[in-house]
């Protein structure tokens, strides 16, 4: 197995990493423009062995794992052996399977096993002829194409039909998302459908078996840095302009109040995504607390509150948590800035007291969709449906879960005041309109009103 760092996301690094499993036959070569701000990027490929000990992967608070074609395997044996011992979070297949030779989940067997008797140099060309989907993809890719020795490749071919499917074709839901390639010629497009059977999150995309992956990685990874540093800069101008997010921070207090009961005893509370601390004060004047934690990634937030709140990345923060150690976390309005809402949520259930309760909220399909001629979104937004599975994968036997959805349209003066709103609150990290053009579209569209869809989550943890 082979590794290379092809990309550093700021100057001598970044804390966050994407680590790309290539496909057979792949080597950084094609991969050399795999690029997402705040993220280092490593391509790995060669898997004659998997001797993941290698990899440099010590200095990174949050690694995001993508396997493609057979890097799929790969990539699945990594996230089961390491999951645990490193921060990992987001995790995607793309145009690949769990069963890489497999007459209806993968490649079917007679071809692999002509591939493997006929490769030669010729041969090795039509495939990544068909694997670009004809003429024109080759031709761009042939300018950056691996440089492999044809044994060495044979071998590689041997090794991943000697290690069979993973494990027994079980845990897909090692993957947060998976994307399947419409126009595939090297694993058929109705195989993968069948392998990714019942996965929560499958997206078939108009492409051949090496798609855009610029693409997928930017729509797969939060922007966290650039995230931090909008809510930071915008902290004095959020509360007088968040009006929907006030809304949703009373509707969260008030499920609370009514799953505790005549219980105004909090216990210890951990709270993530602390903003101007706005939600913070409401709860306080409903609950009494034993003990406050305070989470945020925007730096120099949540000032006048009545514990310091701690800057830190709540995804690996959260995973580092001993298990039962607080009695409450919630969090208004930030789980939809993590990579991987279903491995946070984990966490945050092991992380509760027998009877605590999980008291948060994120945003669904139908938010800020009045944007979407304007800008490409920065954000995943699972629906409401969607999250409720999450909650049922993560919840153990006889643990209550409550998921309710409703919409909030907020209306403006004019386009100018909806503007205004985006960049006084900071939610435009978000929705950035693409471009100067975009931008005049949206000035001169005569748009004066924005949906918010919040998604409100609380779960108990059984006594």
């Amino acid at each position: 197995m082979k590794h290379e760092l092809v990309y550093r996301g700021s100057g001598e690094g970044a804390s966050r990493l994407i680590l790309f499993f290539a496909g057979w036959g792949m080597d950084s070569r094609p991969f050399g423009g795999l690029r997402r701000d705040g993220y280092d990027v490593m391509v790995v490929w060669d898997y004659r062995t998997l001797d993941f000990d290698q990899l440099p992967l010590s200095g990174y608070g949050e690694i995001c794992v993508f396997g493609w074609s057979f890097g799929v395997i790969a990539a699945a044996e990594f996230i089961h052996s390491y999951r645990e011992r490193l921060h990992v979070t987001r995790c995607v297949a793309i145009s690949g399977t769990l069963c890489p030779v497999d007459d209806e989940r993968g490649i079917p067997e007679s071809i692999f096993k002509g591939t493997l008797e006929g490769l030669d140099e010729s041969s090795l060309s039509r495939f990544y002829r068909r694997m670009c989907g004809g003429a024109a993809g080759y031709k761009a890719f042939s300018e950056v194409a691996p440089r492999r020795d044809i044994e060495e490749l044979k071998d590689e071919l041997r090794a991943i039909a000697a290690r069979g499917e993973y494990p027994a074709g079980g845990e897909p839901q090692l993957f947060d998302a998976v994307y399947i390639s419409g126009s595939d010629r090297i694993i058929p497009t109705a195989n993968q459908h069948l392998a990714w059977k019942g996965h929560c999150n499958v997206n078939e995309i108009d492409a051949p078996h090496i798609p855009d992956f610029s693409m997928i990685t930017g729509r797969e990874t939060v922007p966290k840095d650039t995230m931090a540093c909008m809510f930071s800069d915008r902290a004095s101008t959020y509360d007088e302009n968040a009006c929907a997010q006030h809304r949703i921070s009373r509707h969260l207090v008030d499920m609370w109040c009514d799953a505790a009961g005549s219980d105004r005893n909090a216990g210890r509370v951990l709270e993530i995504g602390v903003g101007t601390g706005a939600y913070t004060r409401m709860y306080l004047e409903r609950f009494a607390v034993s003990s406050l934690e305070l989470w945020d990634i925007a730096p120099g937030v949540g000032s006048g509150l009545p514990v310091a709140v701690d800057c830190v990345d709540a995804e690996p923060a959260i995973a580092e948590v001993e298990a039962e150690s607080y009695d409450v976390i919630t969090s208004a309005s930030a789980m939809q800035w993590f990579n991987s809402p279903m491995r946070f949520m984990w966490h945050m259930m092991r992380a509760l007291a027998p009877g605590g309760l999980a008291v948060v909220s994120t945003f669904g399909p139908a938010t800020l969709g009045e944007l979407s001629a304007y800008r490409e979104s920065a954000l995943r937004y699972p629906d409401v449906r969607s999250i409720e599975r999450m909650a049922k994968m993560v919840a153990g036997t006889g643990d209550e879960i409550r998921v309710a959805t409703e919409e909030i349209v907020v209306n403006f003066a004019d386009t100018r005041a909806l503007v205004d709103h985006l960049r006084l609150t900071g939610v435009n990290a978000g929705a950035q309109p693409s471009g100067v053009p975009a931008m005049r579209r949206l000035m001169t569209s005569g748009l004066r009103k924005l949906t918010y869809q919040p998604i409100y989550v609380l779960m108990r943890k059984r006594k």
